[in-house]
This record gives structure tokens, sequence and C-alpha cells, in this order.
């Protein structure tokens, strides 16, 4: 992975000066089944909040991409704190974000067969 420093984008009195980015490659299937790299770029959200130190701010964007590649497995249970709160949290937002988007495609049913 290579790490690149973005701007801080945490609220301000946080005390958080660090964000990051990573760039990682995933494998998918190419043309004719052979299986290429893309590079993909992931980034903590303002959410996510600014980090005091290199390291935790690092650490934080990894797990972000780790929770792009496989958020459906319960990887949260191995992460120490406060990467595990942060994985809870993308878990929360995701199923939140899942929730709206079946009531609103319900109230659409609804409203057709009105």
């Amino acid at each position: 992975p290579r790490y690149e420093r973005l701007k801080s984008k945490g609220p301000t009195g946080q005390g958080g000066k660090y964000a990051y980015s990573v760039l990682i490659h995933e494998f998918k299937q190419g043309k004719g089944g052979k299986r290429q790299s893309v590079p993909t770029s992931t980034a903590l959200e303002a959410a996510d909040g600014a980090w005091s130190d290199i390291q935790s701010s690092q650490n934080a964007v990894a797990a972000k991409a780790l929770y792009r590649l496989c958020g459906e497995q319960p990887m949260q249970h191995i992460l120490p704190s406060p990467y595990r709160e942060l994985w809870l949290a993308w878990d929360r937002a995701q199923l939140e974000a899942q929730a709206a988007q079946d009531s609103g495609a319900a109230a659409e049913e609804e409203e057709f067969a009105a």
C-alpha cells in the first residue's frame, strides 16, 4: 500500500492533525478471464476524524480499505480500539443507508400501486 497525507478534515478542537489516504491494488477479473490489478484509493471521511499521530491515521485508513474489501465479514472482532469503533460506525452507516433505500423503494411501490 501507498499512503498519501491529506489536509486534516477533523472538527477543530479534537486535536487531530493527520489524515491519510491509501492506494491499494485490488485484483479483479479482466477481459479474457485474466486477473488484473486495479489501483483503488481509499480516504477517511470527515466524520471519521483526523488523528493525532501519523501511525494512527495510517492504521485508520488501512482499516477503511479493509472494510471496503471485506466489510461483510466480522473483522471488527480482531481490530483494536479505536479502529473497531470505526468499523462498527461504518456498519451502522451502511445499514442505515440500506434501510433508507429500502423504505424509499417500498414507498415508490405503494405510490405506483395506488
